[in-house]
């Protein structure tokens, strides 16, 4: 009976063991694989920033696909997306343009190189897209404070075009969780006067004149080699 006990009790711990060096292996594993991931995520962005090794004929709407970065805020009230205007998409939207409309190659070429003094040549923009649910005192874009930092953490504050400025934000009635609630839709783009390099990694950080306590009073999203996810700031109270 005794034997029997202690090989019971033997049983017992070599089981544990392994469970723990199973679940330590796991543990690696995740962490491994997650790196790698993350790693390749990143890499693969590069193309769709620069251009460099894009494949020839890339739509505009996988170009987008690749770039587009969304963060909340609010608990999740206040959705953002930001989409950074890179010389590849615009290069796609106007190639798709020509073969709708049937432009001429140096009518192509005329819209490119107006839409590249505007938004690419010596310059960073950014499209950004928002939706409000409740809070329309941060509905319209004047509300919205958005900044570029660039791969050593310089801040550059973005300037929204003035029509923009000017818009008013589109309002809708939704089935919410305690019935009729209100949203409010919203879009612009805006721009910092000085051309940084994409390719080594850049964040947009997006801060609202109002968010309610506890919740963040900010959102950041991150694009390129900087290898980091989206992060938030947190007010101090």
């Amino acid at each position: 009976m005794y034997i029997s006990c202690n090989i019971n009790m033997l049983l017992f711990n070599l089981i544990g063991v392994s469970v723990k060096i199973f679940n330590i292996i796991l543990l690696i594993v995740l962490i491994t694989s997650c790196s790698l991931f993350q790693t390749s995520n990143n890499a693969n962005i590069t193309p769709y920033l620069t251009g460099k090794n894009l494949a020839e004929n890339t739509s505009i709407a996988e170009i987008k696909a690749h770039l587009t970065k969304v963060g909340y805020l609010a608990g999740g009230q206040y959705e953002v997306e930001v989409v950074p205007i890179t010389l590849p998409s615009m290069e796609a939207e106007a190639l798709e343009l020509q073969k709708v409309r049937g432009l001429t190659n140096s009518e192509y070429s005329q819209i490119l190189n107006v839409q590249k003094n505007k938004y690419i040549n010596n310059k960073v923009c950014i499209q950004l897209n928002f939706n409000i649910i409740k809070f329309k005192q941060v509905s319209h874009l004047k509300d919205w404070k958005a900044e570029i930092i660039d791969s050593f953490g310089n801040k550059y504050l973005i300037t929204w075009m003035p029509e923009d400025l000017r818009k008013m934000p589109v309002a809708t009635l939704f089935n919410g969780l305690y019935g009729k609630e209100m949203k409010w839709y919203n879009n612009a783009t805006g721009c910092i006067n000085l051309a940084i390099k994409l390719d080594k990694g850049f964040k947009v950080k997006l801060t609202p004149s109002f968010v309610q306590w506890p919740f963040s009073s900010s959102t950041t999203l991150t694009w390129g080699s900087l290898a980091e996810d989206s992060f938030q700031t947190y007010r101090k109270y």
